[in-house]
């Protein structure tokens, strides 16, 4: 017995070798066999490493086909929103100014347009009319501003603007197509481009407020059919030398419905206008104090600036509004 222990012990590796090689052979046979399951075929358990090998085998046989890259998606460029005009700047100028009818020159234009990242509207074209014709726009429109309010033969007072309950007195300026186009090589306005940044502190329209309240151009005059829109300071720049840096401050947040203001227009007319809104706004959703009035209603919208702090920053961010209705020499809010 000792003899054979003392054999075992010298030759123990070789016969482990022989042991691993008789173990191992079906195991190796099996896996070159491309049949499912085919180490469960030959009576052998299945292990962790059985699969894993015939998962290499497999993989070898039937190699997975090549992802083909994603085809890169086609971009068109989005063309420019142009605002088509189909008249001259001179032409809509003269015709404004010379018309005796109702405005339809629609929205209108503010300092912070520039926030609105939206087209500009388009006015309705005026054009010219005969005398019979007149007659006939001026039956179905209704009254003219005319006709409610006659212009004085003599005028002391023009363009100016007041409201008693707060001791606002200030004249009222008319901003014209300069103050917020550029202009074309052939000296037209370039309606179509980017509005001028009417908030830069030399700017034309700041310029313009250092000497009053300011009316917009694309609203009507006050006291004509529409939304007259006119905007003035509540503070402004130390800097800045003015007697109307804070014309607007005494109304901010403090206006009421049923207040008055009377506004005496280029005409000498001496015109009432009855508060019947006011709402403070974000100056990024400004957009809605430009609608037009529906129901024949001659409006007067005042706008001036909120100056608040946010997260540490001082600014304006919202605006204040008040919105009022002229008033016919009986009392009664005027509605044509």
């Amino acid at each position: 017995m000792q003899g054979f222990l003392r054999l075992f012990w010298v030759h123990r590796f070789r016969l482990y070798a022989v042991i691993t090689v008789c173990l191992c052979t079906p195991l190796l046979y099996s896996s070159n066999i491309n049949v499912k399951n085919n180490i469960s075929a030959l009576g052998y358990t299945v292990t962790s490493s059985n699969l894993l090998a015939q998962k290499i085998e497999y993989n070898k046989l039937n190699p997975a086909l090549p992802v083909p890259p994603p085809k890169p998606i086609e971009t068109k460029p989005v063309p420019e929103a142009k605002v088509k005009f189909d008249f001259t700047s001179q032409d809509i100028m003269d015709k404004l100014k010379a018309s005796i009818y109702t405005y339809q020159s629609g929205f209108i234009n503010t300092s912070t347009l520039k926030d609105l990242k939206m087209p500009l509207p388009v006015p309705e074209r005026i054009v010219e009319v005969t005398q019979k014709e007149a007659q006939l726009l001026k039956s179905k429109q209704g009254k003219t501003l005319d006709d409610i309010y006659p212009r004085p033969t003599v005028a002391p007072r023009t363009n100016f603007i007041t409201i008693p309950d707060y001791t606002i007195n200030s004249p009222l300026v008319y901003a014209n197509f300069d103050e917020f186009f550029a202009k074309n090589p052939d000296g037209a306005f370039a309606f179509s481009e980017k509005p001028l940044d009417s908030s830069e502190r030399k700017s034309p329209l700041q310029q313009k407020l250092r000497a009053g309240i300011v009316c917009l151009p694309f609203s009507p005059f006050p006291g004509e059919l529409g939304n007259s829109y006119c905007i003035g300071h509540s503070s402004n720049y130390a800097d800045v030398i003015s007697d109307y840096n804070e014309v607007l401050k005494p109304i901010e947040r403090k206006g009421k419905v049923g207040e008055l203001i009377q506004v005496y227009d280029p005409y000498g007319r001496e015109l009432t206008f009855r508060i019947f809104e006011t709402e403070i706004i974000e100056t990024n959703g400004a957009q809605k104090a430009y609608l037009p009035f529906s129901d024949h209603k001659r409006v007067l919208t005042l706008q001036t600036s909120v100056v608040s702090t946010r997260n540490g920053r001082t600014d304006v961010f919202q605006r204040w509004l008040v919105k009022a209705e002229l008033v016919c020499p009986g009392g009664e809010v005027c509605k044509e």
